[in-house]
């Protein structure tokens, strides 16, 4: 039986239906907003014979190229791996739905979201997890409340409720969150210096969205009634407390080694402090051993968290709101076009910029939605070595792209036009080191590497990681956490941006949700941090360097006429060949006449400007040309100008004298210094080897 439900939110017309599709699945959804159409779906193991130490839930994200009407790109021709833009929806989706599980819950659960119809107006994250959610609710899961997603924009000083494409181009802050309206799961934001005041009105409009959203996803499925799925009962294990009172006899042994600062040097004390234990507890508990795992990893958690709440203690011995030290190097790499070097505690940000200076050094953007150029990339690189581990080095993951996206969106907003600055841009971050928040290490690093290559960025950005431990009835927040501080702790929230104002926010939690008294304090805290790191960076840089390095290639650019766009490029593209087979350069040129001159030879690109401006220019009589002859006739010669045109020498026109035979006097592919004598009403070109005395 198909059941569909209608409702209204911030002007939007909104369908869910369920029962018509995926009818094996465990729970579906499938929501209609304008001509957005997306189904998601969820399933999940029923088999409790085998147990998972973890939760594995994997969200795949898909926008089928059938939903804009379009071709996939490449040889295929068939959708394959998720693009960037897909798997940051991926995420999105898990980190708002992974915290709605019950602890206890570790079986696979498998959730699907594709799009398969676009609106071209309507960004579809918000949608998506709306529809992810309903599904989510309609297994009969025990999930802890209803969270939907909502987006809030400002612009103009106006607040605007899930925007249309249109209008977040416009907006000078750009806010997703997801929850509901008590609770907020997860945050992401893009801006343009907003102070922290703005963003938590934002966050205030959102909760009474999600309120109003949530309500609706429950009276669907409410409607439907799925029924609630008994789950098998924990059985606790008789001798846990008798191994729990082992391991308590051994508590000052395990706060000595929270407290060892370097973070190698922790987990090695750490870890052989567990096998002793454990080797221990194994005779007397030889069955034990899964159990004995666990309960020696929440003592070490349990202390780490005690320690914050009861004695404002940290693993490193540093105050609540205190930031590592800072090491920080520019021009670290000597070939490279730009550098930055940013350490901060441990955790080491290796970033080299790379300047393109052609139109293909952009990166394609091929979506369901249509194409598009990028020409500001910033790649993140998470190596195995850097936390101390052996794997392999490949194809980016997941967090590998989400947190380059981040450090990206943080960045944007200072970034030149392409008027000021005509190069693309790439900047690859590597993390040498990690021990806590290597994304906002590389949005310092990344910052830092464009000055020293001489963009002319307006001023730097930095960002810092905040923590939290709550158990309820109290918290503390923490400024520039470690590792494990994020690992042990209860969310993760990363806050990127300039003296003036917040460019880039992310929030993830471990806990059910956080509320904005929590973010109020955490904002504040990190504003207090991100000054004190921009304050080290202006020691170190305080302003792009004045030039580019001698390694980079050297771009040109100047406006010209579109009408004149034919007459560089030639028929078949063949005067643009000629001149930058005849300078060694490369020109880009697009639809509205900036055109772009590359080259590692300064003098050759100038020479080529001149010749450019030369060919395009519009002919006047009184004008001097070199010109090169092309064709000899008995009466006169025709003259190839540099202006893209033709001219006619006559032969009377040759010399002062009579000239009776005008092969005396020229010769095919001379090259000549001529006036233009005459343009007659037919726009033909008469020339004069005579200097020009008439008025024009």
């Amino acid at each position: 039986m198909n059941h569909q439900y209608q409702f209204e939110l911030a002007g939007k017309n909104y369908q869910l239906e369920h029962g018509r599709f995926a009818k094996q699945a465990d729970g579906s959804a499938f929501i209609t907003v304008g001509d957005c159409q997306i189904l998601a779906t969820v399933c999940w193991s029923k088999d409790f014979t085998s147990t998972n130490s973890f939760f594995p839930m994997v969200v795949d994200y898909q926008e089928k190229y059938s939903a804009g009407g379009r071709f996939p790109g490449g040889f295929k021709k068939r959708e394959g791996a998720p693009s960037e833009g897909e798997i940051l929806k991926c995420r999105i989706i898990d980190r708002t739905l992974r915290p709605r599980f019950p602890k206890n819950f570790m079986q696979n659960l498998h959730i699907v979201v594709q799009v398969y119809s676009i609106d071209p107006n309507i960004e579809t994250d918000v949608p998506a997890l709306m529809a992810a959610s309903a599904a989510l609710k309609m297994t009969g899961l025990p999930i802890n409340n209803t969270v939907a997603a909502v987006r809030v924009i400002k612009k103009d000083d106006n607040y605007i409720i899930n925007p249309g494409i249109d209008q977040i181009k416009e907006a000078t802050l750009d806010v997703f969150v997801s929850g509901n309206g008590s609770e907020t799961v997860m945050v992401e934001a893009g801006a343009k210096e907003e102070s922290e005041e703005n963003i938590l009105k934002a966050l205030e409009l959102a909760a009474k969205e999600l309120d109003e959203t949530t309500k609706h996803i429950d009276n669907f499925v409410k409607k439907i009634n799925p029924g609630l799925v008994e789950l098998p009962k924990n059985i606790e294990n008789p001798v846990s407390v008798q191994i729990q009172n082992e391991i308590d006899k051994h508590l000052d042994d395990f706060i000595k080694v929270t407290s060892i600062v370097e973070k190698a040097k922790r987990y090695e004390a750490h870890a052989e402090l567990r096998q002793k234990i454990s080797n221990k507890l194994l005779e007397t508990y030889p069955e034990e051993s899964s159990e004995i795992s666990n309960l020696l990893s929440k003592n070490y958690q349990n202390i780490v968290r005690s320690n914050v709440l009861d004695k404002e203690q940290r693993i490193d011995g540093r105050k609540l709101d205190e930031v590592r030290n800072l090491d920080i190097e520019t021009s670290f790499l000597k070939r490279v076009h730009g550098s930055g070097l940013f350490i901060r505690g441990e955790t080491t940000s290796l970033t080299s910029l790379t300047l393109g200076s052609s139109d293909k050094d952009s990166q394609i953007i091929d979506v369901p939605a249509g194409e598009s150029k990028d020409k500001f990339l910033l790649h993140y690189n998470f190596p195995p070595f850097c936390t101390g581990e052996s794997g392999f080095i490949g194809s980016p993951k997941r967090r590998e792209i989400g947190h380059g996206n981040l450090a990206k969106k943080a960045l944007i907003p200072m970034i030149p036009s392409p008027d000021e600055f005509p190069y693309s841009i790439r900047l690859v971050s590597d993390i040498l080191v990690s021990n806590g928040s290597s994304s906002m290490a590389t949005v310092c690093a990344s910052s830092l590497a464009m000055m020293d290559a001489g963009v002319p960025i307006k001023k730097h950005v930095a960002g810092i990681a905040m923590g939290l431990v709550s158990n309820g009835e109290k918290f503390k927040v923490l400024t520039d956490i470690l590792g494990d501080e994020d690992h042990l702790g209860d969310m993760d929230f990363k806050v990127a941006g300039t003296k003036d104002g917040v460019t880039a926010l992310q929030m993830d939690i471990k806990i059910t949700s956080i509320d904005l008294t929590i973010l109020t304090e955490a904002l504040n805290h990190a504003k207090k941090a991100r000054l004190h790191i921009l304050e080290a960076m202006n020691k170190a840089l305080d302003k792009p360097k004045t030039e580019i390095s001698k390694y980079a290639p050297k771009v040109t650019s100047f406006k010209v006429n579109p009408s004149k766009i034919k007459v560089i490029i030639g028929k078949g593209g063949s005067t643009i060949k000629e001149i930058t087979e005849k300078f060694g350069i490369n020109i880009d040129i697009d639809d509205s006449g900036l055109l772009k001159i590359s080259s590692s030879d300064n003098d050759a690109a100038e020479a080529a400007q001149k010749y450019i401006k030369d060919l395009i220019a519009d002919v006047e009589v009184g004008q001097k040309y070199k010109g090169t002859i092309i064709k000899i006739l008995e009466f006169g010669a025709f003259v190839k100008l540099p202006v893209g045109k033709d001219g006619f020498l006559h032969i009377s026109q040759i010399s002062e004298e009579h000239v009776y035979n005008i092969n005396d006097h020229v010769k095919l592919n001379d090259e000549l210094d001529v006036y233009v004598a005459e343009i007659d009403r037919q726009n033909r070109i008469k020339l004069s080897l005579k200097e020009q005395t008439t008025n024009k």
